[in-house]
């Protein structure tokens, strides 16, 4: 049996003929960049996680620079980040003009708050949290951290629409917040693209034209850059927001299964899973990450067997690029033995039980 990673030929298929009309419909509108459809769009996702605005744009790593280049840092300025998170958060900090100073995660791989409180000091200035795998930060100590310390808090939120902390979505904490619509997103489309989302007013303003080279109706504005989503991908991603409902469960669901059937193994940890009636984390499950013994060796073992994994960021962590780890106090322990045993299984929503079941066995047969 074979079992992609991800099947990006498949994922799509089940709305090819909603996409071909969508696809007309913007032909015959004439409307391509910055329509109707996009805001139709932007007011939705506002709608679903109960924030105010919703700015699209070209992608998330976009939306990140945008977030962060509004406030002007300057190169003394510094900025905590997860040592567990992409490359883009780091660039984002670092096109933004600031410092970046990575610190070690928590097991759960999520940012850890004794570190953050560890390397702050007054060149500090803002924190980014990676709202991880569809999985939520304790973001009752990192809001206090922020309150106590006057800085401001921005949120990777890009694997996590729909993900809440306590009823409240993730990328609505701070400042603001990211979204991605890379095709093997939860909410992922045929291309790439992603979102801001904010409650402040004026930098809702300066976004809207910033992604519009600077400019507005009545022209040019400020200085900006061509960052925007366009038309077709918004109703291609709008079409599908109406089913985000059951790609969650679908992904839960597997999560379940996954647990169900790995969690006797010893050699394995797998992600906690949280009950909805506990109201403090609720999981969408963008990507099930495991920590395994022998974890190179497992890997290498399910692709001889046929199944695609993944490693998260190449088995990059941020601390281990260039000389960023000098910036921190941290010592990483935590993110080293993350990244030495962290392991992605397929986690999409065209997956079946069968070949969840293949997975799971396979596994089983490594370990006895």
């Amino acid at each position: 049996m074979q079992v992609p990673f991800f099947p990006y030929n498949k994922i799509f298929s089940k709305y090819s003929d909603r996409f071909k009309s969508n696809l007309e419909k913007v032909i015959e509108s004439g409307q391509y960049i910055l329509g109707n459809d996009l805001a139709e769009f932007e007011k939705n996702i506002s709608l679903r996680i109960q924030n105010k605005y919703c700015i699209g744009v070209a992608n998330a790593t976009d939306a990140l620079e945008m977030m962060m280049s509004y406030h002007n840092f300057n190169k003394d300025d510094e900025i905590i980040l997860s040592s567990h998170t992409m490359i883009a958060t780091l660039s984002a900090i670092i096109h933004a003009g600031a410092k970046p100073v990575p610190v070690d995660i928590n097991l759960d791989g999520t940012i850890c708050p004794l570190e953050i409180k560890k390397n702050l000091n007054p060149k500090t200035k803002a924190i980014i949290v990676t709202q991880l795998n569809g999985h939520t930060c304790n973001m009752d100590e990192i809001m206090t951290i922020c309150h106590e310390n006057d800085l401001i808090l921005f949120e990777d939120s890009a694997q996590a629409l729909g993900s809440k902390f306590k009823n409240k979505s993730a990328g609505t904490f701070g400042f603001a917040g990211c979204l991605s619509f890379y095709p093997a997103k939860i909410l992922g489309g045929p291309g790439d693209g992603g979102a801001i989302l904010t409650d402040n007013k004026e930098f809702f303003e300066w976004a809207t034209t910033y992604r519009d080279h600077g400019r507005d109706l009545g022209g040019l504005k400020h200085i900006g850059r061509n960052s925007r989503l366009d038309n077709l991908m918004a109703l291609f991603l709008d079409e599908q927001l109406k089913d985000f409902d059951s790609f969650v469960e679908r992904r839960k669901s597997i999560a379940q299964i996954y647990t169900d059937g790995l969690n006797e193994i010893k050699a394995l940890k797998l992600p906690e899973l949280y009950n909805d009636s506990s109201n403090i984390h609720f999981e969408t499950f963008q990507n099930f990450e495991i920590l395994a013994v022998k974890r190179d060796k497992l890997k290498k073992y399910l692709r001889e067997k046929g199944i695609g994994t993944l490693i998260q960021w190449g088995g990059l962590a941020i601390h281990n690029i260039e000389n960023y780890r000098l910036n921190s106090k941290s010592t990483f322990d935590n993110t080293s033995k993350y990244f030495r045993d962290c392991l992605m299984l397929p986690m999409n929503t065209m997956i079946s039980d069968n070949e969840i079941k293949y997975i799971i066995d396979t596994i089983k047969n490594f370990y006895e």
